[in-house]
């Protein structure tokens, strides 16, 4: 395996292994030039994830693992997108799917795009951002659950 040496907005200069990088065909909407990319785990264990650009150190996004906190989420990925992910028909493969986030200034109202979710096969080193044709995500949910003190259960 090859060492590569990459920047990052979020973690200054690091350096990954040739089969961490991710393959993007297509590239992700708005940034369909930005091809390669390496998830890189916050901490051990932990459910957020930098996505990093290889050619631009500027491009990073945050995300998490949808199952973490949608443990119920649900996506019907269509036989195309299984191909473009390198999963044959009826075949059987491993894929991982991250929400991307937007993070406002106060962390709790962080927000989750589960319209379009980041399904990567880590085996092939491929990924894409699906976007169903029908859905009843969004790209606003909200990520952690209200923690506010309902009027019922407070103290009088």
């Amino acid at each position: 395996m090859n060492c590569i040496k990459i920047r990052s907005k979020y973690l200054d200069e690091i350096e990954i292994e040739s089969d961490q990088v991710i393959v993007f065909p297509e590239g992700l909407p708005a940034f369909e030039d930005e091809r390669q990319f390496v998830i890189i785990p916050f901490a051990e264990d932990s459910p957020f994830f930098y996505l990093q650009s290889l050619r631009n150190a500027r491009l990073c996004f945050i995300l998490a693992d949808i199952f973490t906190f949608f443990p119920d989420y649900q996506v019907e990925i269509d036989n195309h997108e299984l191909q473009r992910l390198k999963i044959e028909e009826g075949g059987h493969g491993s894929l991982n799917i991250f929400a991307l986030l937007t993070i406002p200034k106060i962390f709790s109202e962080t927000t989750a795009n589960l319209l379009a979710p980041l399904v990567i096969n880590f085996e092939k080193q491929v990924g894409i951002q699906y976007i169903p044709h029908v859905s009843h995500y969004h790209t606003k949910h909200p990520l952690f659950e209200e923690t506010a003190v309902s009027p019922a259960r407070g103290v009088k």
